[in-house]
């Protein structure tokens, strides 16, 4: 096959069929031998087991290399299903290519696809495991559960975040020979679990994950293994920090630095973890977290230019709806709120808005225009809130922030667990996650 970067002369629609071409020449290669598609058995004779593994191996690796570079996630998406149909014979292969699709699906922000390839992917591994190399069982169902667990958290269905933990203790990572990677998969598994428990708020659970990873990797991040399958502990790591008040803007910097390598490092590579696409979304939710870290601590100018920078990345490779691009600039409206630049600061909450909602419900002003909000109703009320600091500001315009004030009270009751919490506590400690668009927050303690 010619390289991914020949490919990329092409146009998406030959693409395509260029890489269908050459996995039919990939798997029929073996013909000599007596091998047709996909792998194996015909009247005349047999192609050997590492013929067809090795066919099998070469049309994964082309169809995750394509999928990862193509601009087209729907184009992706639907070559990695082709591609998945010439696979049947090899479970590892068709394993590899969902959650390939399911990570295309993520960057894609489809939840609903996301759901669909790991199920798929995990009920593969749980039908054929005797089959499966140990490590790379492992591995595959935690991705899988990894990116369920972005996606779930963002539709905020903790009953399915739930449920994906419970099915945590399936894995017994003892199985797994290598020192070195046994001690990265337990932290990438305690990891999971201490962002799942960080999510829903539950900061003692999460406090005895945390303390899992410290004591595996230690409690400087800088030390850690140079493993990019770490980098988003890493980062769930210093959110949960600097939501306890133990990290500042500077502990972002590591994240950062880590995933602009691995990013740069796995441009040719096609392993399970190995995804320049995650490692950039990695990156950019770094950079949103070190920008609401920088704010903070007053550093309002350094914030705003981080927050420029970041809209510039994510205009250059999302939709205009996407809701990453409202939370960005709903913190960049905070930032002109507190420089009094209130103008400018309440067209970037109302735009905010705008980006946030989806049809069904009620917008911030105006009668009912059946526009329905989507996201964690805490980032609707935290939004809300400063909407509401914002109006009070201005003269003449009391009236709307209490009005604005009530909405955001409303939103807040709507939040488990945090009715005891002053909203404006929880403004000035709280971390958006910008991958699943959710607050992580610690709740005030009775």
């Amino acid at each position: 096959m010619a390289g991914v970067r020949a490919l990329g002369r092409l146009t998406w629609a030959r693409i395509g069929r260029v890489l269908r071409a050459n996995a039919r020449e990939a798997l029929a290669g073996c013909k000599g031998a007596g091998a047709y598609l996909p792998y194996g058995a015909n009247a005349k004779g047999l192609a050997t087991d590492a013929q067809g593994a090795a066919a099998s191996t070469k049309l994964a690796d082309d169809l995750v290399k394509y999928a990862r570079y193509c601009q087209s996630p729907s184009a992706a998406m639907e070559t990695l299903d082709h591609g998945e149909s010439l696979l049947e014979a090899s479970p590892e292969g068709q394993i590899r290519v969902a959650l390939a699709a399911a990570e295309i699906a993520q960057v894609d922000l489809r939840d609903d696809l996301v759901e669909k390839y790991c199920t798929k992917a995990l009920e593969t591994i749980s039908t054929v495991h005797e089959d499966l190399n140990v490590k790379f069982q492992i591995e595959a169902s935690l991705l899988a559960r990894h990116m369920l667990t972005t996606s779930y958290i963002g539709l905020g269905r903790d009953d399915l975040v739930d449920d994906l933990t419970c099915g945590y203790a399936d894995l017994d990572l003892s199985l797994v020979m290598n020192k070195r990677d046994r001690k990265v998969l337990t932290a990438i598994l305690e990891g999971m679990k201490g962002r799942v428990d960080h999510s829903i708020g539950a900061m003692d659970l999460a406090e005895v994950n945390w303390e899992v990873v410290k004591e595996l990797m230690g409690g400087d991040t800088a030390s850690w293994d140079d493993d990019h399958r770490l980098n988003h502990v890493m980062k769930d790591f210093t959110t949960f920090m600097d939501c306890r008040g133990h990290a500042n803007a500077s502990h972002y910097d590591e994240v950062i630095r880590r995933a602009e390598v691995g990013e740069s490092q796995l441009e040719s590579a096609f392993g399970l973890w190995d995804s320049p696409l995650a490692q950039r979304e990695l990156m950019l939710d770094a950079k949103f977290a070190q920008a609401q870290a920088l704010i903070k601590q007053g550093q309002l100018e350094e914030a705003e230019a981080q927050l420029e920078r970041l809209l510039q990345d994510l205009g250059d490779s999302s939709k205009d709806s996407d809701p990453r691009i409202a939370l960005t600039i709903m913190k960049l409206a905070d930032i002109y709120s507190a420089s009094h630049r209130l103008t400018l600061a309440e067209g970037l909450y109302r735009n905010a808005e705008k980006l946030l909602a989806i049809e069904g419900n009620t917008p911030f002003h105006g009668k009912d225009s059946g526009v329905k909000r989507q996201g964690d109703p805490i980032v609707l009320a935290l939004l809300e809130h400063s909407y509401s600091m914002l109006l009070a500001k201005i003269p003449k315009r009391e009236s709307e922030a209490q009005a604005m004030q009530s909405k955001a009270h409303a939103h807040w009751m709507e939040c488990a667990g945090l009715q005891s919490s002053p909203i404006g506590d929880i403004a000035k400690t709280s971390v958006i996650d910008l991958r699943c668009r959710k607050v992580y927050y610690c709740p005030s303690k009775n």
